[in-house]
């Protein structure tokens, strides 16, 4: 059974708010389904437990849809995110593991047990919080989002076409989504902020290799100006503060990620070394618990560890 189409997923949700009248056994709640939150479900149903993914996206994935370039770190694969996406939903439907989509989780009671989302109450046993990370956003920029500025390359490349393109990062997100945009854009000017960047090396050396893409250090952007005489970026140099423009057309940033934890309250503060928060049966894991240095493998290393720690917790 596959729970994508309109009509299976309002089946889906009568079936899911009538079992939620009584108290459902090792029911399994799984908030987010992107790898982490999808891995977490092949686990917790391979080892006996009822999961159940809440997805507030209209499509399972999270940051999987946001890779491009084939994947070169993820042991035992070889192919790109989109492929290993198609793998894992594969599975996920194979072994009929139940989600919803477009949920919107209004809050959490988490002394009853009970997850309010979409006007539904749904009890569980366990709780396992896979939100993942959010791009950080520059609020200097917040004005010509849309128009001049974007958080990702896609979907905007005929925008970015024949364009000076200025994308504002170190990481592999920024590195990744140069190389994604040199073949159509005139020229592309990755800004970074400290002395080296972070992306991997690979990913650099790509960059240095392309004729039209070109690496600025130490570089802090202030504003973004669309004037007659002026279209581009205000920097302010890290170590000396000397201010400068740069001429581009498009802006693309890619600063990094904060992670989506709006649904912990202060009185549940994320554990540091374990996945499980202390005294609770909620467990948080992948990169929501690691936004500066985010990894497929290690959210499906999570994803297992956390379901065999919650077969223990619950005797099952």
């Amino acid at each position: 059974m596959q729970y994508c189409g309109k009509e299976q997923q309002n089946r889906l949700e009568q079936d899911v708010q009538e079992k939620s009248a009584v108290s459902s056994s090792n029911r399994i709640i799984i908030i987010g389904g992107g790898i982490s939150g999808l891995s977490a479900a092949l686990w917790c149903h391979r080892l006996g437990l009822s999961p159940l993914i809440l997805e507030q996206n209209s499509e399972l994935g999270g940051q999987l849809h946001q890779i491009y370039l084939p994947l070169v770190d993820y042991p035992g694969f070889q192919g790109t995110a989109s492929e290993l996406l198609q793998s894992l939903l594969s599975q996920i439907h194979q072994g009929d593991i139940p989600y919803l989509l477009e949920q919107k989780v209004e809050r959490i009671d988490y002394k009853s047990n009970v997850v309010y989302a979409n006007q539904q109450a749904l009890s569980y046993s366990a709780l396992i919080m896979a939100t993942g990370n959010r791009k950080r956003e520059l609020p200097l920029l917040s004005p010509f989002i849309g128009s001049h500025v974007h958080m990702t390359a896609t979907g905007v490349m005929n925008q970015l076409a024949d364009q000076h393109v200025a994308i504002i990062g170190g990481g592999d997100g920024a590195f990744e989504n140069a190389l994604l945009v040199a073949p159509v854009a005139r020229k592309v000017s990755i800004l970074i902020r400290a002395t080296q960047p972070r992306a991997r090396q690979s990913f650099v050396e790509q960059a240095i290799k392309t004729e039209n893409i070109s690496l600025y250090y130490q570089q802090q952007v202030q504003a973004f100006l669309d004037d007659p005489e002026f279209r581009g970026l205000q920097l302010t140099h890290t170590t000396t503060g000397e201010e400068e423009k740069l001429a581009c057309d498009q802006v693309i940033i890619k600063c990094g990620y904060t992670p989506a934890l709006d649904l912990l309250p202060e009185t549940l503060p994320l554990p540091d070394s374990q996945l499980q928060i202390s005294d609770q049966n909620v467990w948080i894991i992948g990169d929501v618990r690691n936004p500066v240095d985010p990894c497929l493998s290690v959210c499906v290393g999570e994803a297992a560890k956390s379901a065999r720690e919650i077969c223990r917790y619950l005797n099952v």
